[in-house]
């Protein structure tokens, strides 16, 4: 796959090339963490559970506490 730069817009928001979503099955809604390496580098990863109270609407994923509800 070829590498393409990815632009940070001016709301700091980024987007992940098609090619990738479809390759990692991302759809809107999925939750991704990330982990910035020692050399810059950056390792996003699919998350379990959204941890923040604004993202939580959105993600597909259940929470615990909204489990025990």
């Amino acid at each position: 796959m070829k590498k393409r730069p990815i632009i940070i817009t001016a709301t700091n928001a980024i987007t992940i090339p098609k090619k990738v979503r479809n390759l990692l099955d991302l759809q809107p809604g999925d939750c991704l963490d990330y982990e910035v390496m020692a050399n810059g580098s950056i390792i996003l990863v699919r998350k379990e559970c959204c941890d923040s109270p604004s993202l939580r609407p959105t993600c597909k994923l259940p929470c615990q506490a909204q489990k025990r509800k």
